[in-house]
């Protein structure tokens, strides 16, 4: 893949995205791993690539992030509780 650079001001609410920024890269079906590392490397998206098709997914809600957090806790919890045959070994710290 050639190396391309992208410099965009942030668009204020009521501009239209430049939908012909998307002809520079790869149709949907064609992208490489090496197109799809390209990408992650210069993006702050999360992008996912499956059998060379790309998906820009949403960034994940607050509410969310709350949960998987409560989530870690109750299994390291679990996990790292004295006499639990399930137990962290090598001094694991939260």
């Amino acid at each position: 893949m050639t190396t391309k650079t992208i410099t965009a001001p942030l668009p204020d609410d009521h501009a239209e995205p430049a939908w012909e920024v998307a002809l520079l890269f790869p149709a949907q079906g064609e992208w490489s791993e090496d197109d799809y590392l390209w990408l992650t490397d210069h993006t702050r998206c999360l992008v996912e690539l499956t059998d060379g098709h790309v998906e820009v997914l949403p960034m994940p809600t607050d509410g969310h992030q709350r949960l998987v957090l409560f989530l870690y806790r109750a299994l390291y919890a679990f996990l790292s509780a004295p006499g639990s045959a399930y137990g962290f070994s090598g001094g694991l710290t939260a």
